[in-house]
């Protein structure tokens, strides 16, 4: 993500959150924003290049902190029953995820 912020913006909502190492950080960024009252814009005529995959090389530890990060946002943005019930259905799609791999050696 590229964000662009205001210092006023960072001043009220604080910097990035810690306990997001990787992943939605600048979603929850963006929605503590929104919910302070700021506006978040999207300009889709401005590009910026990510050399994908560069940040971790290792897919089932990136999925990992994929997932990590999902929960805690879910659980600090929706709640603690919405984060229990996206766990349950992380470990549902694992295993489909295993199943299917199983199946197709």
């Amino acid at each position: 993500a590229c964000l662009l912020i205001r210092r006023a913006v960072l001043t009220q909502i604080g910097g990035l959150d810690e306990k997001l190492f990787m992943y939605f950080e600048d979603n929850d960024w963006c929605l503590r924003a929104r919910k302070a009252g700021w506006k978040v814009m999207y300009w889709p005529k401005i590009t910026i290049v990510h050399l994908g995959g560069q940040s971790q090389s290792n897919l089932a530890r990136q999925n990992e902190i994929y997932q990590r990060s999902l929960v805690y946002f879910f659980q600090k943005h929706k709640g603690r029953v919405s984060a229990a019930t996206l766990r349950l259905a992380l470990v549902a799609y694992n295993l489909l995820v295993k199943f299917k791999m199983f199946f197709q050696q």
